[in-house]
């Protein structure tokens, strides 16, 4: 069982795959190629990169856009303060997860995906929240 910091291509070959297989590990990172709603995105990041999305590119795309949502009503000159007040009562649904923070500044919702390590690749298990009810 590994951490975030393993969900990553190199993983497995770092590992030597025959170690790797069936070993399991988590991230906060979703698997954009298998969320329904992510195959525009997939399509998009590699005709503006020429490679897969990274673990974490669909989530940083979500912030992104929330933050730009944010901006949007503040008007054409926004200030730091400004900003910071309006985001901590962001609501944006984002591809990979709802943005909204709680009254402690984190997020209401948080979420852990699991992974399994299957012939040689990375395998989506799904939603730690779902697989542990």
């Amino acid at each position: 069982m590994s951490g975030d910091g393993s969900y990553a291509t190199q993983y497995v070959s770092g590992s030597g795959a025959k170690n790797a297989e069936g070993t399991y590990l988590s991230c906060q990172c979703s698997s954009i190629a298998d969320n329904p709603k992510g195959a525009q995105f997939v399509s998009d990041y590699k005709a503006a990169f020429g490679v897969d999305p990274g673990a974490y590119s669909a989530e940083a795309f979500d912030v992104t856009n929330a933050i730009i949502s944010v901006l949007k009503g503040l008007g054409s000159s926004p200030t730091r303060s400004a900003v910071v007040q309006a985001f901590a009562t962001v609501d944006y649904q984002g591809l990979t997860k709802q943005i909204t923070f709680g009254s402690d500044h984190n997020l209401k919702v948080q979420t852990a995906f699991l992974y399994q390590v299957k012939k040689g690749k990375l395998a989506y298990l799904g939603d730690l929240t779902d697989l542990t009810k």
